[in-house]
């Protein structure tokens, strides 16, 4: 009898544990989807505005556009909520659900391992990819970089740096992330058909603590290995291919650290919660020099002419995380993913004008290399990002850069 009832005992609390579990897994799923820190402002068409004309060809590109004029399009276009922005107010309210449905999960499996994010045994979340066919990937920049070609203008792809290319052996035991693999396969296929390519994988080894130039709650580099990148890329421009970058400005002594404490809560800690993962420290590069831009963003309805701080920073995104137990506050730097981006560097008109496609990682980039630039435009073109569904091609033909440098954390297709 004694033992029946222990039987029934353990029975029940195994069916309220598995409800609890479902229950708090549920939420947790539900926030995940809700918890993405993003607001187009204005519901821009941009393929009507960069279209493709009936053959599937752009342009001549006979109405060769002024930087500085485009915001003048967009004027007249009405204000569009998409959706309402999920602040980090509104995560932290939510959080001690998360934080408890992450611990439900942790009771049937590592928590450490969500979704395709893995965190690594010093503590660092990096993002996953299982094995991945490139062919398809390839032949959308094979065919950009023709284009380009036929139009006389240069063509990079850069490859980004990330925490798994620093030190495999952090990898959890009986976990295989193929991303470096199907990069170096990637790369090799664009440099067998001619592109050039700038790896940046490895420029934070030469770091005593490579870690330090990435978060620990998130996937993206910090301020500090972005200023470096535009460093090592303005050279690479103005040493092999005549562009005229202004290379003097890329040296960390112009510029002063100001820390914002605990304000960056990544979006692999925004999936487990605060009791889990705690808020880190963000820091924003300040150039000491003078500094003059027009900063032209359409979607956040922004066109404004000033410093480096008071044009490419977020301080509202940046304020609620500080208030609010953090948020993914890269996202302040460059507005974070918006469609298009052109910015005017007032103080050396004579520079380049470089267009950048563009993911998360050059919204980082894009303040610091804009110095070196005389007009740096920015396009996101990921349909769950930035979204610029326009012609690349036609935009390429209608502003004619000097260069088009493609920047990815991970290679996706670019739109036909």
């Amino acid at each position: 009898m004694k033992e029946e009832k222990s039987k029934f005992v353990f029975s029940i609390s195994v069916l309220l544990l598995l409800i609890i579990y479902g229950t708090f897994s549920v939420i947790y799923i539900i926030n995940g989807y809700r918890s993405r820190n993003v607001l187009e402002n204005r519901s821009i068409n941009w393929a009507e505005l960069y279209p493709l004309d009936d053959d599937n060809h752009p342009s001549d590109g006979s109405d060769t556009q002024a930087a500085g004029s485009i915001f003048d399009k967009y004027e007249s276009l009405p204000f569009v909520n998409l959706a309402e922005r999920i602040s980090a107010s509104d995560t932290y309210r939510n959080d001690l659900l998360l934080g408890i449905g992450a611990y439900a999960s942790s009771l049937v499996s590592d928590y450490s391992i969500r979704n395709s994010k893995v965190r690594l045994t010093n503590g660092y979340w990096v993002q996953m990819r299982s094995k991945d066919d490139m062919n398809g990937i390839v032949d959308s920049y094979i065919e950009l970089s023709a284009k380009a070609d036929a139009l006389n203008i240069p063509f990079i792809y850069i490859q980004t740096p990330y925490k798994e290319a620093l030190t495999p052996q952090n990898m959890p035991w009986g976990i295989n992330n193929s991303k470096n693999s199907n990069i170096d396969v990637f790369l090799n296929k664009l440099r067998s058909k001619g592109i050039n390519c700038l790896d940046l994988r490895n420029i934070a080894d030469t770091s005593d603590n490579p870690y330090s130039y990435f978060y620990k709650t998130d996937h993206h580099w910090n301020t500090a290995l972005a200023l470096k990148a535009s460093g090592i890329i303005s050279e690479e421009l103005k040493t092999y291919y005549g562009i005229d970058m202004d290379t003097s400005l890329m040296n960390t002594v112009n510029y002063k650290p100001v820390t914002y404490r605990q304000a960056m809560f990544g979006g692999a800690a925004k999936e487990v919660g605060h009791l889990n993962e705690a808020p880190e420290d963000f820091t924003i590069l300040y150039p000491v020099f003078d500094t003059d831009f027009r900063y032209i963003n359409p979607s956040k309805a922004v066109d404004c002419t000033g410093s480096f701080a008071d044009v490419m920073i977020d301080y509202t995104l940046l304020d609620d995380a500080i208030s609010n137990g953090g948020d993914e506050v890269n996202e302040v730097m460059n507005y974070g993913n918006c469609p298009l981006v052109e910015i005017t560097n007032l103080n050396y008109k004579k520079g380049p004008r470089i267009l950048l496609i563009k993911d998360s990682y050059g919204s980082t980039l894009a303040p610091y290399f804009a110095l070196s630039c005389g007009e740096l435009d920015l396009i996101d073109p990921r349909p769950y990002a930035g979204n610029f569904n326009g012609s690349i091609l036609n935009y390429i033909c209608k502003n004619k850069p000097d260069i088009i440098l493609i920047m990815q954390y991970y290679p996706e297709a670019l739109p036909s």
